[in-house]
């Protein structure tokens, strides 16, 4: 840590620093290095100057295209971590909730897959008929669900 300034009252300039150091989206852990104060300091000077130490980042919705490229780039988690300034244990985070999300839209397409054709199979002998008529079928209810995905829910319909 830079030379801590104890006592020393804060300049409009050193707020105007903070505040654009904030702004440009600085992570407030190395606020106090570049600002030379602790981060009591910092926390309670940004309350006073109405400053939002907790800046708005991008969610992982918007990052994870960037992330999955990152990785097919050869980019570990402690790299791409670095890349987005987040924590490597978060980006593993979002890597898993994303994996985990895509394996439940697979599930629950395959499980609707299933009811349909399970249904159809009823009143159609044809395998080939039955598929064209899934799918056919599928793509109705995706449309008038609005569902743009293919994960399609029939109690939404």
């Amino acid at each position: 840590m830079s030379v801590v300034k104890p006592g020393i009252e804060w300049t409009q300039d050193e707020i105007d620093t903070l505040r654009s150091l904030v702004e440009s989206g600085v992570a407030p852990s190395k606020l106090p290095t570049i600002l030379g104060r602790s981060e009591g300091s910092i926390r309670a000077r940004a309350s006073r100057s109405k400053i939002p130490l907790q800046y708005l980042r991008k969610g992982w919705e918007d990052l994870m295209p960037r992330l999955i490229a990152l990785q097919a780039k050869g980019y570990s988690y402690d790299e791409i971590a670095e890349i987005v300034q987040r924590s490597p244990h978060a980006v593993r985070g979002a890597f898993y909730r994303y994996r985990k999300k895509l394996k439940f839209k697979a599930t629950r397409q395959a499980s609707l897959r299933e009811r349909v054709e399970g249904v159809l199979r009823v009143y159609i002998v044809s395998d080939e008929a039955l598929s064209s008529a899934t799918d056919g079928l599928l793509a109705l209810v995706a449309e008038v669900s609005g569902v743009t995905d293919g994960a399609v829910n029939l109690k939404d319909v």
